[in-house]
């Protein structure tokens, strides 16, 4: 629409131009319920995979063995998501035009913090190479919070029919959905391969050898105090692991052991990682 402006004495000004859409309540008003359908969803489906994930870690040295970055880094996620979703645009009109300043002032740098937030992996891909963790994450765990974080951002980047009416970018989809696989990738690979797979052995420290040969003084059988049965010392095979204090035990019977706690079940001395 293009209308000329004038003043009381007829002098026109420059013409005023006007460019109007009508929006659908109705086809707005239901995008938004599925929205909040699939939002309600993945948060159901998030919560049952951080049960799984607590049961997996239920121990005290289960649980040091996830970083708290890692967790922490995501509870930021959330607690903003649930600030978006459930106060600022319905209990405090305040918080709602201050997040439209910042939403407006950050908006070319939106990509490169959604980037920033969804590297959550990286700080628990440090923690298993440092410490040398086993298995601190339950793979159900990295595969379904890789997949739930990744709807919300493709569905406003990547629908061409949200209900944000933001322009799709499936290049950018891409390169998330690419950078958040490679980190979960990493971290089922430390899973099944070890912590330090990628990690040129020349580099890695000495680490103890549980299977390191042994004097034998006697040739009877001792047993193991996780089981209370016998272990053949005249046999040298993968089924007895000796710690650094000199103490005998299964090879079953220790690892599921130190999955627990991290000292000799005999002595309580502290344990180096398997």
């Amino acid at each position: 629409m293009e209308s000329p402006a004038a003043d009381d004495e007829g002098d026109c000004f420059s013409p005023l131009l006007l460019n109007a859409t009508s929006v659908n309540i109705e086809v707005y008003y239901n995008k938004a319920v599925n929205y909040t359908l699939m939002v309600t969803f993945v948060s159901f489906l998030q919560v049952l995979l951080l049960i799984r994930q607590m049961e997996h870690s239920n121990t005290q040295s289960g649980a040091a063995k996830v970083s708290i970055l890692m967790i922490g880094q995501q509870a930021i996620m959330d607690a903003y998501l649930c600030l978006l979703h459930l106060t600022a645009g319905i209990l405090v009109d305040g918080i709602l035009l201050g997040g439209i300043l910042v939403m407006y002032e950050f908006h070319n740098y939106l990509r490169s913090i959604l980037f920033l937030m969804y590297s959550f992996w990286i700080p628990q891909i440090f923690t298993n190479v440092i410490r040398d963790s086993r298995k601190p994450l339950h793979p159900h765990y990295i595969l379904g919070m890789t997949v739930t974080r990744l709807a919300i951002p493709l569905y406003i980047f990547g629908c061409p029919n949200n209900f944000m009416r933001t322009e799709p970018d499936k290049t950018w989809c891409l390169y998330l959905g690419v950078f958040i696989g490679l980190q979960a990738s990493i971290l089922l690979l430390q899973h099944y391969l070890g912590s330090r797979w990628f990690i040129p052995r020349q580099i890695l420290p000495e680490k103890y050898f549980y299977y390191r040969r042994f004097d034998q003084e006697s040739n009877h059988a001792t047993d193991c105090v996780i089981c209370m049965t016998a272990i053949d010392l005249t046999r040298h095979s993968n089924d007895c692991m000796v710690t650094p204090c000199d103490h005998f035990f299964h090879s079953g019977c220790l690892q599921r052991w130190m999955d627990i706690k991290m000292e000799c079940p005999t002595c309580r001395r502290p344990l180096p990682p398997a």
